[in-house]
């Protein structure tokens, strides 16, 4: 009767503690937690790698990102661009990056409404259009730097 007792309150501490049996289980052997230990981390792995290339798409939109850089170096308020990346984010969020060279001598007013205009630009040519559902919407930064043989 004595055993009976002792294997109902043994049943109930694991019933009532189910990881205490587990790290018991465990702890008698070394294989299992190494072999459990590694397959985590290669999942972990896999895991990190598929969000990592999530934040780092490249924007592969039907719309033309090389007619929109040539639209932006013909104004005449730019030297040239120097440099534009363009990606998608996330579902509804791009993100334009844009170096560009403008004329020495350019007044801060000039800068600001040059700035404006390509972020404009931007968004109309490769924004969705307000309305439509799924519009993407496009953040945009732009670097000026001043060129003496503009």
């Amino acid at each position: 009767m004595a055993r009976n007792e002792s294997e109902d309150v043994a049943g109930s501490a694991v019933l009532k503690n189910p990881f205490n049996f587990q790290t018991q289980e465990l702890s008698t052997s070394p294989v299992k937690p190494v072999t459990i230990a590694i397959f985590m981390f290669g999942l972990g792995l896999r895991l990190a790698v598929s969000q990592g290339l999530m934040l780092l798409m490249s924007y592969g939109g039907n719309k033309s990102v090389d007619g929109v850089i040539k639209e932006i170096d013909a104004d005449p308020g730019i030297g040239h661009v120097e440099e534009a990346q363009f990606w998608q984010v996330h579902y509804g969020l791009g993100m334009a990056n844009l170096r560009i060279r403008v004329p020495k001598g350019s007044d801060e007013g000039a800068l600001s409404r040059l700035r404006h205009r390509v972020a404009s630009l931007v968004q109309d040519r490769l924004g969705e259009g307000y309305g439509q559902g799924g519009s993407l919407r496009w953040d945009v930064t732009v670097q000026m730097m001043t060129d003496a043989h503009i």
